[in-house]
């Protein structure tokens, strides 16, 4: 019986089987990614290019070694039609190597609205302590806040009181506190930036959304596969090596965390800022994703009756999960509806106000399967259609 590898694809997302004796080229087209070829799969049009990131292939061709320097040969440019694999393979494909774009769950119709941000930033000009007024930093900050701004903060964040005296001193008694509720949850010299990253937590990809909290304009957008694949294509199998193993469990926690805070930081590159100033988060993704992201146990998700550990919005440190922020920034989690229905697509009934619509409603959340229709109580009770990403 032959040898078979997989093959996963960036950016696409993709991963496919590949038999031994198949080139990179017969398995992508056997998922249905048309790659540029003019000669057929023959080596002479060069324009099949990939990159093979890790993994071992077939030693390169005599057009290969035409069509590529010795660097390029290093860093992993391959022909698809020329290369075969010996081994499971990552591969980078270009842009320009296929013949039509492939959608990467990036695009969209942009809806302008003002943000209602749940985190605020207020200006404050403190006087600096003296032995006739020798108040902590904390409760003079939190008195001039109160005074100046007519509010009703309680406390600050443990990380942001830990930073405080060096900050205030260092920015010469005025700075922007960041106020969540009744919380300071960060402090910010009088130029730094509100920035709200919104994340998607897909099966195969996270797409995450760099966003101005003043004006609500998306600053940056970008993909990234799921490094959870590891675990399984799918959630259940995923599952299932959570429910088998805690250690793996925290793996997958610890995989997802990762790829975000590397997520977070190149879209903050892209803008010249930095995660510091991330001083809110929203995630969503299906009821399986939540809970693997949250390290809940989901194991009952794959049993009948298919019960989530917790159908309510939940606010969590970021810091509590491993995630870079602001100091005492929070993430945001949308209600799940059920096991297999999940914040993703409340996201989606929000921000199409498809709950709103007269009679039934089609909404095809990025999935590769057939729509399903259900019926359900977050959206009075009117059936709903749906695919599953």
């Amino acid at each position: 019986m032959s040898a078979s590898f997989w093959i996963e694809i960036e950016p696409i997302g993709r991963r496919v089987e590949c038999w031994e004796g198949e080139s990179l080229f017969t398995c992508a087209r056997r998922l249905g990614l048309e790659l540029n070829s003019v000669c057929g799969g023959q080596g002479t049009c060069h324009s099949c290019r990939v990159q093979v990131l890790n993994g071992t292939v077939s030693e390169p061709t005599g057009s290969e070694l035409e069509t590529f320097t010795l660097q390029e040969l290093q860093e992993g440019w391959r022909l698809a039609c020329q290369t075969y694999p010996r081994s499971n393979c990552r591969l980078y494909l270009p842009p320009e190597s296929l013949s039509a774009a492939q959608r990467i769950q990036l695009e969209g119709m942009a809806i302008a609205i003002q943000p209602e941000p749940p985190v605020k930033a207020h200006h404050l000009r403190l006087k600096a302590p003296s032995l006739p007024a020798p108040q902590a930093d904390a409760d003079h900050l939190l008195q001039e806040l109160n005074s100046q701004h007519g509010l009703h903060c309680k406390q600050i964040d443990i990380t942001v009181l830990r930073l405080l005296p060096e900050q205030l001193r260092a920015w010469n008694w005025e700075c922007q506190a960041i106020v969540r509720g009744s919380e300071v949850i960060a402090l910010a010299p009088l130029k730094g930036r509100q920035l709200g990253l919104a994340v998607d937590l897909g099966t195969t990809k996270i797409a995450g959304y760099l966003v101005d909290l003043n004006s609500g304009e998306t600053l940056a957008a970008r993909v990234v596969m799921n490094p959870q694949i590891s675990y399984g294509e799918d959630v259940v199998s995923r599952i299932n090596a959570a429910a088998q193993s805690a250690e793996a469990s925290r793996e997958q926690q610890r995989l997802v965390v990762e790829a975000l805070n590397e997520l977070g930081r190149d879209l903050c590159a892209e803008v010249d800022a930095w995660l510091g100033e991330v001083l809110e988060m929203v995630a969503v993704g299906n009821t399986a994703m939540h809970h693997l992201f949250l390290g809940l146990p989901a194991k009952q998700l794959a049993l009948s009756p298919f019960v989530p550990a917790v159908s309510q919005a939940l606010d969590i440190k970021a810091r509590d999960l491993g995630l870079e922020t602001a100091p005492g920034a929070y993430v945001h989690l949308l209600p799940n509806i059920a096991g297999f229905i999940g914040s993703d697509h409340v996201a989606m009934l929000l921000a199409t106000g498809a709950w709103q619509a007269e009679g039934p409603v089609l909404a095809l959340l990025s999935g590769e399967r057939p729509a399903t229709c259900a019926t359900s109580s977050a959206v009075g009770s009117r059936p709903y259609c749906w695919t599953s990403p």
